[in-house]
């Protein structure tokens, strides 16, 4: 959470800083950061990057940039197809994070400064849960992964 005290803006982590937070006391910090984007931003244009979109399958495990000869694009599905890739069937079946056949483009949104902040826009309680133990059936389980049967000669449950 970011909060303005007297001469200062606080930045309060929920595990780190205790209770005072850190301070951003003006605007040299606000210039040094500044300075860091511009760098990473050369940095990226130097190495060729495509900083404004990613490809993720639907486990949203990431490709930084694909081979566009490979994919064509399905409106309707709103995916891009690898047709060539098509007989490695059983492998992405166990192997479902890899599966780079059908990947959808996202883009990529860079944060920004906000000078002022509302108290009335923080959730009252954390939107993500995950615990160890007694209690665990309640946290966050990933369930997007297919199950295959042996009688098919594809993996087991």
């Amino acid at each position: 959470m970011i909060s303005s005290s007297k001469n200062a803006e606080v930045i309060k982590l929920s595990n780190y800083g205790g209770t005072e937070g850190f301070q951003k006391n003006g605007p040299e910090e606000k210039k040094q950061w500044q300075e860091i984007l511009e760098w990473k931003n050369q940095y990226d244009q130097s190495k060729g990057l495509n900083k404004n979109a990613v490809y993720a399958n639907k486990h949203y495990h990431t490709y930084p940039e694909i081979d566009m000869a490979k994919y064509s694009y399905n409106a309707k599905s709103n995916q891009y197809s690898d047709q060539s890739d098509q007989e490695n069937d059983a492998y992405y079946k166990q192997n479902q994070y890899n599966d780079a056949r059908y990947l959808r483009k996202y883009l990529k949104l860079q944060p920004s400064s906000k000078d002022e902040f509302t108290e009335g826009t923080l959730a009252n309680k954390s939107i993500f849960f995950s615990i160890c133990g007694a209690g665990a059936e309640q946290s966050y389980h990933y369930n997007g992964f297919e199950k295959y049967g042996e009688e098919d000669g594809k993996i087991p449950n």
